[in-house]
């Protein structure tokens, strides 16, 4: 049974076994070995804490345990786009996808930021990311920013509002 709910204290050391999983199997012989080899476990719990302040993490259950997370805030400000918010992250173990759990995340983080955009950025090499968050709604919107490390990214757009451009 699928439940999802905002992270608590207690939470953090198995979501980040799922941070680092969910980097792993998503990332790999997509972005360099030595980046991904810097996503550890103790690598995802230090940031959760460091990140409690300003960012939002909601967990998704299943059958009590951590399958897949979604993280937002208001957008980042190289973003442009002060009236968004910024959906950071959204990561589901290679087992639960396909079932629902994604789309769970984006209805649950839409439902807690009411009328705002939801804005993100996607690796332009992650054409799997890239057709799931059109699946659910999100749009190109033909900006793409890029990291050295990491290449392109490409920015998704999902407005609330369908009168919204």
């Amino acid at each position: 049974m699928l439940q999802i709910r905002e992270m608590r204290g207690h939470d953090i050391p198995e979501k980040a076994v799922v941070h680092a999983q969910t980097w792993r199997e998503t990332y790999a012989g997509m972005l360099p070995d030595e980046l991904n080899a810097h996503i550890t476990p103790q690598f995802a719990e230090r940031l959760a804490h460091e990140q409690a302040d300003w960012l939002t993490t909601l967990v998704a259950l299943w059958d009590g345990h951590i399958v897949g997370y979604a993280s937002f805030s208001a957008a980042r400000e190289q973003l442009g786009r002060a009236d968004a918010t910024e959906l950071c992250n959204l990561y589901v173990l290679r087992s639960h996808q396909g079932l629902g759990v994604g789309r769970a995340l984006v209805d649950a983080v839409r439902e807690r930021i009411g009328e705002s955009d939801l804005v993100l950025t996607v690796f332009a090499r992650n054409e799997q990311a890239q057709g799931f968050y059109q699946h659910v709604g999100f749009r190109l919107t033909g900006r793409m920013f890029h990291d050295d490390e990491a290449g392109d990214e490409l920015e998704m757009l999902l407005a609330q509002s369908p009168a919204r451009p």
